[in-house]
């Protein structure tokens, strides 16, 4: 199959799988592939049932950055399409590779810039999936990082899809030269030192003597990995059904009554749909051996690329570790509108709160200055037909975590206490006609 024939099955296989807008967004470096790319979306166009428009990020980082950044706006301008080009200013004290930080980088400036239901293209081919798979081997990656580079996948509200994935380098090759394309060499490609560049110019010329055909093979066992990944996720959704609460905490009891091999599989897929990141086998390992086997009145934690995993009370919580550590405003006025009620109120850090007329049990809303604050101890509240009693028992009593108690808002009525979110209000507030009441409502970020 030539370039053009496997570049439009892709395209009707993504129309296929893939609910569509009418747009589609070449990512455009400079780079052989990339050229090709935009050069096959373009004289492919009549035949596609999309826009085209091209995105370039300019890194900074080459003494040519600027020639590429002018080639392509020139070959797109001749091209009649829009192009989109994006500065970056990257932070290298991160400690992350050069590679995956303007990868990242790159990334997070394709979701800025598309738009919701917007199709983004990339090159990359089956070379790329070939090293990206050897290197994850040798990190020890399991099924999910056999399976390589996706074919697509969601990127924020928009979609990034992979045509010339399972293409040769060298038909990209043919293809650019037959069309007598003009691209720049990226020098970075040249440095042995990054190691996805040490498996193109070492491993893979060793590869290819005795194993001509290993790029093809290795993409085929990707495949069979990537199908074996979504059947794990299948088993570990199945997992989470009697494990995980319908506030996203994990059961410890129930989480030990399956098989080990299995409570890998559910703590691994509750941590990547709550935290959208893939946890390491090691994190996996400490989770169960320290924070699941701990005593059940220990309150351990553990700290994971911004998130912050404590056992509580007989649960596993997830949070993000800016919540044990941001510091809540002491108070924040709640003001009324001219027209008597109050507007949606932002708490910083902490979502927000609305005051919704609801029918009863309700509570008025007397004159007087309103205002929301957090535990500071000492608290009295007296829920309807109870005496009043401090805050803290009450809380210890409904087992609610104590990272989240501190979070709860407080509304007060000039100096009353009278209402506590996740709680209730207090009996003097209570509306007793039968006329609809207020009810504040907090909305969590």
């Amino acid at each position: 199959m030539d370039l053009q024939a496997l570049f439009l099955s892709s395209i009707d296989e993504l129309s296929r799988v893939r609910p569509c807008g009418r747009r589609l967004t070449i990512a455009v470096s400079g780079g052989r592939d990339s050229m090709v790319l935009l050069d096959l979306c373009v004289q492919l166009a009549d035949r596609l049932p999309f826009e085209l428009s091209a995105i370039h990020v300019n890194h900074g980082w080459s003494v040519n950055a600027a020639l590429w950044e002018q080639h392509v706006y020139t070959v797109c301008q001749n091209y009649g399409v829009p192009l989109t080009v994006r500065h970056l200013q990257l932070d290298t004290s991160t400690g992350q590779s050069p590679e995956e930080l303007a990868r990242d980088a790159r990334y997070s400036c394709f979701i800025e810039l598309l738009r919701p239901h917007d199709v983004l293209l990339t090159a990359h081919h089956q070379a790329d999936q070939a090293e990206t798979v050897l290197l994850n081997l040798l990190r020890g990656s399991g099924p999910r990082g056999l399976a390589g580079i996706p074919q697509g996948r969601e990127l924020g509200e928009s979609w990034v899809w992979r045509p010339l994935l399972n293409a040769e380098s060298v038909k990209l090759d043919q293809y650019a030269r037959g069309r007598q394309l003009c691209w720049f060499d990226d020098e970075s490609n040249l440095d042995g030192r990054y190691r996805r560049n040490f498996i193109r110019q070492s491993i893979a010329p060793l590869l290819s003597t005795h194993w001509p055909d290993w790029q093809r093979s290795v993409g085929r066992s990707a495949q069979l990995c990537r199908d074996l990944d979504r059947l794990t996720v299948d088993l570990a959704r199945h997992g989470l059904d009697g494990v995980v609460s319908e506030d996203g905490a994990v059961d410890i009891r129930a989480l030990q009554s399956l098989p080990t091999t299995h409570q890998y599989l559910v703590l691994r897929h509750w941590l990547e749909s709550a935290a959208g990141k893939w946890p390491s086998q090691k994190l996996l390992r400490t989770l169960l051996q320290e924070i699941v086997t701990a005593s059940k009145h220990a309150q351990p934690s553990l700290q994971w690329q911004g998130w912050q995993v404590r056992r509580e009370f007989g649960k596993l919580l997830l949070m993000p570790e800016q919540d044990e550590n941001s510091q809540l405003p002491s108070a924040t006025r709640w003001l009324r509108s001219t027209d008597g009620f109050f507007p949606p109120l932002v708490l910083p850090g902490n979502g927000c709160l609305e005051m919704r007329q609801v029918s009863t049990p309700a509570m008025t809303l007397p004159a007087g200055q309103y205002r929301i604050s957090y535990r500071q101890g000492g608290e009295k509240i007296r829920l309807p037909g109870r005496p009043q009693r401090a805050l803290k028992k009450i809380l210890q009593e409904t087992r609610m975590p104590v990272s989240q108690r501190q979070r709860l808002p407080l509304l007060w009525v000039d100096d009353q206490l009278a209402w506590v979110a996740g709680v209730g209000f207090d009996e003097q507030f209570l509306c007793h006609e039968q006329a609809s009441g207020w009810l504040p409502v907090w909305l969590k970020e």
